[in-house]
């Protein structure tokens, strides 16, 4: 499988946080059988102190109580007085072996008043007596004359005291009486309530080593004084007394306990915690150790654990089906978007299917099918409109070659009336020589005959010239009405082209708006595989090709906008110039058809000039007789030669503006040119825009 596939990430993506969950969870399940047991160690070291400390209230208050009852014994009170020990001895051991076996009282003090505080009797130890007590409990009985209690260390053990001022019948101070006991029996108290072991350890400052060395050695123990350093085990449930070592401080052990470690012995699981022990004085003088049996609990973690290893296997294994399948019917829709992608990103537009999902990539591709006939429909358009503007930058050329030719004919047509005009005036002169010679001389005849002859030939000159001109003005005219069909033909072209053009940029706008909906809709899916985190990478991945392939639709559809818009501001200039010329040739239609009918005026004119002159040739013996007809016909040929002057003059003023039109005529066709040419050039970067696309 490749590695970078989408269906390896959407797999890896759906089960990687799977696995985290497990993991975490695996993680959650163990820290909270941990805490679960920190807290069950932490219970039962705090319920083992309370348990202590209820024992040790009971104690008290049963101590207590029967030493108010030896107190209040009149009988054992005026033995005390008689100051007898060994009777007082006598009386007291029965009660106290009796109180022994039933209260576990160990110690039994009687104590001289506060002047000497001296021991008189220990009823435990007779033998011993005499001494001075100093314990915290007797003193704090001989200040607040009521009862001292509190556990106080001895030697080598703890012990329990009750202290109480020692009153006589007049209720004067004869003493005090004190009730101990030692503590180890509180032990196996709480072992048979808890099924707990228990250990009590002392700091060694605080024990006497030879005392401790000799009452071992009389119970028949081993001597542990030197198995630790600070510490030493006196008292325990169990026969290891290695279940009970302790490395700490004792002084530093917290209120409330401290659970120390999980410790594991003949297939059972221990809980190993202490709390502190304090004396009457409130020193930290010892601590006493807990070992909680958790197997059960333990053996039901273990039992947890498997099972939800179990559960946890098999799940994976259902997800990874799960998101194997899942990733097969997404990876054939993805496989066949990046198909599309791939056609369309290689030109191909003519690429169609069916599309069978409705899901969110069934409506990708649907957009994306879309955008692609959207595409095709532009450039369909761009390539027609590429072929029109070819067509029309053909038609250009000819108008060009058009105007070109209508520019010389209207050159021609200037020479020819300024050579009109020429020889109109030389007629003129020679009329008027004419008719100077006749007014002058009517006698000579020859002259007038001779003059009448060169009248006759220039007048058969003007005639051939005037037709000349009259013919070349036509063929202007027919030139400059075809040229003002194109003209028009082009403006039609023109503005069918600018409405294209306009139809184009509506279409192009519409592409720009799908390829923004395209672009909007892929961030949507963009937004959606970003939520749904590593599940939706593979969504992002093709909302990202779909995001790439609109923007860069939108920046051809930008491109082509600006072209289009472009060509319409050139089609605009080149309509512009197109009626420009347009009316430019219908004017010169018009002075050229004036220039016309004043060439057939003068041909009328000079006919008739010239069949004077014939008749003047034919008549001169006539005209000799009759110098006033040939006078007057002399000053009808001055008059009409001054008629031909003034049209010949009109005509050379039309021929200067049909010049000065064909000369304008020739700059604009040069413009329309140069448009046309940037038209063409236009046109074939649309065509290699375009070039590219397979639209069939």
């Amino acid at each position: 499988m490749n590695f970078f596939s989408i269906r390896f990430q959407f797999i890896a993506g759906s089960i990687l946080p799977l696995v985290i969950f497990i993991v975490v969870g695996l993680y959650w399940l163990l820290s909270s059988y941990n805490t679960n047991i920190q807290i069950v160690s932490e219970l039962t070291v705090a319920r083992a102190e309370t348990e202590f400390k209820n024992i040790e209230m009971q104690d008290i208050n049963k101590l207590s109580a029967t030493l108010t009852a030896l107190i209040e014994n009149n009988e054992i009170k005026d033995k005390f007085l008689e100051q007898d020990r060994e009777k007082l001895t006598e009386f007291v051991t029965p009660l106290f072996e009796d109180l022994r076996e039933r209260f576990q009282v160990t110690h039994w003090y009687f104590i001289y008043p506060d002047s000497s505080k001296i021991c008189f009797l220990r009823v435990h130890k007779p033998c011993k007596y005499g001494d001075v007590i100093t314990r915290l409990t007797f003193e704090h009985a001989v200040e607040k004359k009521t009862f001292g209690v509190g556990k106080e260390l001895g030697k080598t053990a703890f012990a329990l005291r009750v202290v109480h001022p020692y009153y006589g019948a007049s209720g004067e101070l004869i003493g005090y009486m004190e009730l101990g006991e030692e503590i180890d029996h509180f032990f196996g108290i709480m072992k048979s309530q808890t099924k707990e072991e228990y250990g009590l350890l002392v700091l060694k400052k605080y024990i006497d080593k030879k005392k401790w060395v000799s009452s071992r050695k009389l119970k028949g123990l081993e001597d542990n004084w030197e198995k630790k350093d600070k510490v030493i085990v006196v008292n325990t449930t169990s026969e290891d007394e290695n279940l009970f070592d302790f490395d700490g401080d004792i002084e530093s052990i917290p209120d409330g306990g401290l659970v120390l470690s999980q410790i594991t012995k003949n297939d059972s699981v221990y809980i190993k915690g202490i709390f502190p022990v304090y004396d009457a004085a409130m020193r930290k003088v010892g601590g006493t150790i807990v070992l909680s049996n958790i197997t059960p609990i333990y053996n039901q973690i273990y039992v947890n654990r498997r099972d939800a290893l179990v559960v946890i296997f098999f799940t994976l294994l259902v997800s990874l089906a799960i998101a194997y399948f899942a990733s097969s019917s997404i990876n054939r829709s993805l496989r066949q978007a990046m198909r599309l992608v791939e056609k369309v990103a290689h030109g191909d537009l003519s690429v169609k299917f069916e599309i069978t999902s409705r899901d969110e990539l069934g409506k990708m591709m649907t957009a994306l099918l879309k955008m692609i006939a959207s595409l095709r429909t532009i450039i369909e358009q761009i390539v027609y409109f590429s072929n029109l503007a070819g067509r029309l930058s053909s038609n250009a050329h000819q108008i060009n070659s058009g105007v070109e030719d209508q520019s010389n004919t209207a050159i021609e047509t200037s020479a020819a009336m300024e050579g009109m005009s020429s020889s109109t005036h030389e007629m003129a002169n020679s009329a008027k020589l004419l008719s100077d010679q006749v007014m002058s001389n009517l006698a000579s005849i020859l002259d007038v005959a001779n003059n009448a002859k060169d009248v006759s030939a220039s007048s058969e000159s003007a005639v051939n010239e005037a037709r000349a001109s009259s013919e070349v003005v036509k063929q202007t005219v027919k030139h400059m009405k075809a040229s003002s069909e194109i003209m028009d033909h082009i403006v039609t072209v023109i503005g069918r082209f600018d409405e294209s053009s306009k139809q184009i940029n509506n279409i192009v706008g519409v592409i720009d708006d799908i390829a923004r909906q395209t672009n909007l809709l892929a961030l949507n899916a963009a937004i959606e595989a970003a939520r749904a985190g590593d599940h939706g990478k593979g969504f992002a991945v093709v909302a990202s090709e779909v995001r790439n392939l609109a923007e860069r639709s939108a920046s051809s559809a930008k491109e082509i906008k600006y072209l289009i818009r472009n060509i319409q501001s050139d089609t605009g200039k080149v309509i512009d110039a197109s009626r420009q010329g347009s009316n430019n040739v219908d004017k010169g239609v018009q002075l050229a058809t004036q220039a016309g009918s004043a060439l057939d005026r003068i041909v009328s004119a000079v006919d008739a000039v010239n069949q004077m002159m014939a008749d003047i040739s034919k008549s001169t013996s006539q005209q000799a007789k009759s110098s006033e007809n040939i006078n007057k016909m002399a000053e009808l040929m001055r008059l009409a030669t001054d008629e031909q002057i003034r049209t010949s003059e009109k005509i050379v003023h039309y021929t200067e503006n049909v010049t000065k039109i064909a000369l304008n005529n020739t700059t604009l066709s040069i413009e329309l040119n140069d448009m046309t040419g940037q038209l063409s050039k236009k046109a074939e970067e649309l065509h290699g825009l375009t070039s590219s696309f397979k639209v069939d």
